[in-house]
């Protein structure tokens, strides 16, 4: 059933799981296994502090705009971006081998070795970050802040494509919990920017404080990782998943004789080879045509929120904090459109994959308009007037988004299918941020 659910609406998510978990619990009865609701309702909130231990790191950096720009440049968060982002494509093509190695080591091992080395990683960043304007008398150099932005990047691409994986096989809500634990992050750390005075500055103890809070929950967050592999549910369904995986990827096996006792099965029955890789090349151009145009439209949007994000230190204005304005005006909204699925469902909506690509065209006016604000020479300036089209941007942005991985997947009932279709578009997102 997760298939059918809408992976990045936290509220659709979390609701339709939570309708799901009662089948479930009915289900695993009928096994001899009985679980209860309480114990469904505290795995799915560690789900959801490992979602926010996940997304906190990268989002106090993302957040620490004027620190930053005022040590850099204005260009820094360019760099940013694509010192963080660009880990992502190689980490999402090499985790199809995952399975591989969780048969090999065990999939709790090989989980818990990934999550929590991604968590500690992260962890050591932002300590790292905290302590540096000691360690460089007030000035970190450029060449030692860009490589723990390149590793909080690998970090984070790690944990999220593990967690992702781990959440599929447990009860339906939990993916809801995951996803609302990676949206606390934006309103955790503003709480924590409010509570800094917008961030680190000249006193190191602020910038200690700054960093220093999501460290700490990184920290509690390996506990809770550790909790949540180690729990009932969580040894139930990992050892199911293992035994799973091992069936998928046997690594005793001799796979050219495997593939010739195939052959001579198929050839004495009379059938064509049914296992010629062609068949699986024509399945995925099938699936890859009928999804081109959510992958256009998701392609575009994110490649036009990269510009938006890169140029927000840009905006022509005398007030200092605008740009980190911007920054909590782009994730609040984003975050409101992915949760608008939930009130007005792509039927309701009445979008189709070619409507929806006639919005994103539409929605790319917003983007050479804000494009145009910043770099001509204008006579009008107005931050209400930005930070409106800012707002319009994200929340159009994180309701197409969405709704653009539902389409995609809406022709296909088997689940494999979904998948090659998520797939897909994963990647057409990666091109668009890179």
């Amino acid at each position: 059933p997760l298939m059918d659910l809408d992976k990045h609406s936290a509220a659709s998510t979390l609701s339709i799981g939570k309708s799901l978990d009662a089948e479930y619990l009915l289900v695993c009865q009928k096994e001899g296994h009985i679980f209860t609701k309480n114990q469904i309702r505290l795995t799915g909130l560690a789900f959801l502090f490992c979602g926010l231990a996940a997304n906190i790191c990268w989002t106090s950096w993302n957040s620490a705009l004027t620190y930053f720009t005022d040590l850099f440049g204005p260009s820094i968060y360019l760099y940013f971006l694509a010192c963080y982002n660009g880990p992502g494509l190689p980490i999402l093509i090499s985790q199809k081998w995952d399975s591989v190695v969780d048969a090999k080591y065990g999939s709790k091992i090989a989980l818990t070795v990934r999550i929590l080395g991604s968590f500690a990683i992260m962890l050591s960043m932002n300590s790292l970050i905290s302590i540096y304007p000691i360690i460089f008398d007030g000035h970190p150099p450029l060449y030692a802040v860009i490589p723990l932005v390149v590793l909080i990047g690998i970090a984070a691409s790690v944990a999220f494509g593990s967690l992702y994986q781990l959440v599929a096989i447990f009860p339906p809500s939990c993916s809801g919990y995951l996803f609302v634990g990676t949206s606390l992050a934006a309103p955790a750390v503003l709480l924590t920017n409010v509570a800094t005075r917008f961030g680190p500055g000249k006193q190191v103890y602020v910038g200690i404080l700054y960093f220093g809070i999501p460290a700490l929950i990184l920290g509690i967050g390996m506990f809770v990782f550790f909790y949540l592999v180690r729990s009932p549910l969580g040894t139930h369904h990992l050892s199911i998943y293992e035994k799973e995986i091992r069936m998928m990827n046997p690594i005793h096996v001799d796979v050219t004789q495997t593939i010739k006792n195939l052959k001579l099965v198929n050839e004495s029955q009379g059938d064509d080879l049914m296992l010629i890789p062609k068949t699986d090349v024509t399945k995925k151009q099938n699936v890859y045509r009928r999804s081109l145009f959510s992958a256009i439209s998701l392609f575009a949007s994110l490649f036009g929120t990269m510009v938006f994000s890169a140029f927000f230190p840009y905006v022509p204005t005398l007030n200092s904090q605008l740009p980190l304005v911007l920054h909590y005006v782009y994730l609040i909204c984003d975050m409101l459109g992915r949760e608008l699925t939930f009130f007005i469902p792509k039927d309701k909506a009445g979008l189709s994959q070619s409507r929806l690509l006639f919005v994103t065209v539409i929605r790319m006016g917003l983007l050479a308009f804000f494009v145009f604000y910043v770099f001509a020479p204008m006579v009008y300036h107005n931050e209400y007037l930005i930070i409106a089209v800012v707002a319009i941007w994200n929340i159009t942005g994180g309701y197409c988004n969405t709704v653009s991985y539902a389409l995609a997947a809406e022709p296909y009932a088997d689940a494999p299918t979904k998948q090659l279709s998520a797939n897909f578009m994963n990647i057409s997102l990666q091109l668009g941020v890179y």
